[in-house]
């Protein structure tokens, strides 16, 4: 199913609001004054607001938006213009000014900010302009015709329900932007750039919850640090590009493992942590290891235009989760397990103290 934007969907709502308060005063103009220069200000709007939908629906680019939401905004102040006129001060078209300025945020996602910045400042002066100029008129003249009052109350009612409806929109595009934005920092400041898996900063929240439902529940958890076997030589032979290539697909490769017990990080450098809750059986865990050593050491890392072609082996440490002992330790110990492995043969997975 297509996915619309925010954006597109901020577009949609005021053209639907537009072509609703231009049915609403068509209606008025039909059933209260029977006024015909109302009727066709209102006509005209209702095609307008029809030919830009038409426009956007048959371009399919979102790109545009921001010229239409300008020529939207250009419209509806000089539609409030005339209307004001012609109806006078107490019909409360001139309210319309206000609601253009929260709108005009909308351009701040405009890729060309040039254009960006000239219909931004566009918008706000002209608002502010006409404002000051309908303020100005209804002390120095009378509208262009006479309505009852009760007629124009009832304008005044309708045309704050349609702002309040455009503010109620805005409100929701805030909103929905704010948490969007909010998941896109909160995915960036968890992730590593290079490997796109949990960095250092992001699994320490993660060991806290781990060792609580431990201590509160008995939930077994384990970790794993691995290190990839002679990586300086990778870097020192072929070059810091293909190194980062490597750690790369590693990442990749952890991605597709990660459950909802199994967690992956870049712990730094060359080295990985896997956080793990394992249940009861500790030789499923440290088979998982010796499984992902073993699809890591299966990896052929070919670089034909360079005429280079490698494979890669790891080393890992693991610790289990013990009573009364902290994250920090079994970090330690894991540590300590996975150089020990290093020192002894590499390419091998340690889960016990030698």
């Amino acid at each position: 199913m297509h996915q619309r934007s925010s954006k597109s969907l901020f577009f949609i709502n005021l053209i639907i609001i537009g072509l609703a308060a231009n049915l609403m005063l068509l209606c008025l103009a039909l059933f209260l004054p029977f006024d015909l220069p109302l009727l066709c200000q209102c006509i005209i709007a209702i095609l307008f607001f029809a030919t830009i939908y038409i426009i956007w629906v048959k371009k399919k680019d979102e790109d545009i938006i921001f010229s239409m939401v300008f020529a939207f905004v250009v419209h509806l102040l000089i539609q409030a213009t005339i209307a004001s006129f012609y109806l006078g001060w107490n019909a409360g078209f001139q309210n319309y000014c206000f609601i253009i300025f929260p709108s005009s945020f909308l351009y701040v996602y405009e890729k060309d900010k040039e254009k960006a910045r000239i219909h931004y400042k566009l918008t706000h002066i002209i608002s502010i302009f006409i404002y000051i100029l309908l303020f100005l008129r209804q002390h120095f003249a009378a509208p262009l015709k006479e309505f009852a009052p009760w007629h124009l109350e009832i304008i005044a009612q309708g045309n704050a329900i349609v702002i309040f409806g455009i503010a109620i929109v805005l409100a929701g595009m805030f909103n929905a932007d704010y948490r969007s934005n909010n998941r896109k920092l909160r995915r960036y400041a968890d992730l590593d750039d290079l490997t796109q898996i949990l960095n250092r900063h992001a699994i320490k929240v993660r060991f806290d919850d781990v060792y609580n439902a431990y201590k509160v529940r008995s939930q077994n958890f384990a970790i794993c640090i691995f290190d990839i076997d002679d990586f300086k030589s990778i870097n020192d032979t072929y070059g810091h590009s293909i190194g980062d290539d490597v750690l790369a697909q590693i990442g990749r490769i952890l991605q597709s493992l990660e459950t909802d017990k199994t967690v992956f990080c870049r712990w730094g450098g060359e080295e990985f942590l896997v956080l793990d809750q394992y249940g009861d059986y500790r030789e499923n865990f440290i088979s998982k290891i010796n499984i992902l050593r073993n699809s890591i050491s299966e990896l052929t890392f070919s670089y034909p235009d360079k005429n280079i072609q490698f494979h890669i082996e790891v080393t890992a440490g693991i610790a289990f989760s013990e009573k009364d002992v902290p994250v920090h330790e079994l970090i330690d110990k894991a540590d300590n397990r996975l150089y020990w492995g290093k020192r002894n043969g590499k390419n091998q997975t340690v889960f016990s103290d030698n």
